[in-house]
């Protein structure tokens, strides 16, 4: 049988082959804490599927997607500013998170979305945890690709090594992942994207049990006695801590409703015993996984248009149906 495997040595990124652990926070992620919040200028209607959380235009010209707790999810702010932090301390490609300050106006428009009643959960004026949206980079964005066409990224063993953090960091959701296409040069980069299931959920239930990750097709199966998984697991096992703890130290209160200092101590146990909670993992992704076909990549549905207050009054609402109906043309 022809396996549909990642590890197929002729597509390694060789930029990642040999793994050097991070032993210090580089410190271009080490300033985030130190940087002022960014204002949010306007709100942004967004047709995207299953999406509860509202866009909004920074000051700095970029587009942030707010990150809220719910009562069902007190902690999803935390996962987010936690999670996006150590994937891109790590070398992953992935959004970074920022500080979004949000103004009574910005909450009032937003809640008079003619959508919001049904999809946004409404942030409170004040500092918002925030992650930077994926067309900020100018890509194509792509998703459900096949393993075959994944294997070309060239990040693509980045996959392996982001299957991994997310066994530690017990995730209870399939991760998210994009891929964004160079109109220039045509290589493709896989980018990780919604770090909410992380740390046993957004509610820190399940942070002793394990991981709940559904087979991913695009991942392909693995051939556990690979040596790049043991360089991997030494990888995160030796770069995790000082990220985890600078993070945890610089998380506001307002950004979470557990007990960060249990996490964290849940946290360090799961990663040592990575090793075994991986190969445990590795073996069920193997026995799941179904080996696709090489299929077209789909565009990712991710609409756009920015309002005010004037707008809202203004604009129609067969105009807005029409912004956020699906099928239309990606990223206007």
């Amino acid at each position: 049988m022809q396996r549909a495997t990642i590890l197929n040595k002729s597509h390694r990124n060789p930029g990642r082959q040999n793994l050097e652990p991070y032993m210090t926070i580089r410190p271009d992620q080490r300033n985030l804490f130190l940087e002022a919040p960014i204002p949010a200028v306007a709100p942004v209607i967004v047709g995207r599927p299953q999406s509860a959380e509202p866009m909004v235009r920074g000051a700095d010209g970029k587009f942030y997607e707010l990150k809220l707790a719910r009562k069902d999810a007190p902690n999803l702010a935390a996962n987010e500013m936690i999670g996006a932090f150590l994937i891109r301390g790590l070398g992953f490609s992935g959004p970074q998170f920022r500080s979004v300050v949000v103004d009574g106006s910005t909450v009032d428009a937003i809640r008079r979305l003619p959508t919001c009643g049904s999809r946004y959960v409404i942030p409170l004026d004040g500092v918002c945890c925030a992650v930077e949206a994926p067309f900020n980079r100018g890509y194509e964005i792509h998703q459900w690709v096949s393993s075959t066409t994944a294997s070309t990224a060239t990040n693509n063993t980045d996959l392996i090594g982001m299957f991994l953090l997310d066994v530690w960091a017990r995730q209870q959701e399939q991760r998210q992942c994009l891929y964004l296409k160079n109109g220039d040069t045509g290589s493709l980069e896989a980018y990780f994207i919604n770090n909410s299931h992380m740390f046993g959920g957004s509610a820190w239930h399940h942070l002793s049990g394990s991981a709940r990750l559904p087979a991913c097709s695009h991942l392909g199966s693995f051939e556990c006695d690979d040596p790049l998984i043991d360089d991997w697991i030494c990888y995160l096992q030796c770069s995790i801590p000082p990220l985890l703890e600078h993070s945890i130290e610089n998380l506001p209160s307002a950004w979470h409703g557990g007990d960060v200092r249990q996490l964290e101590r849940l946290c360090y146990a799961n990663l040592r015993g990575l090793s075994d909670s991986a190969m445990e993992q590795l073996n069920l992704q193997n026995q799941r996984v179904r080996i696709s076909k090489d299929e077209p990549m789909q565009p990712f549905r991710y609409r756009r248009k920015e309002v005010d207050l004037a707008d809202l009054d203004r604009m129609p609402y067969d105009d807005l149906e029409d912004v956020l109906a699906p099928g239309r043309s990606v990223l206007e």
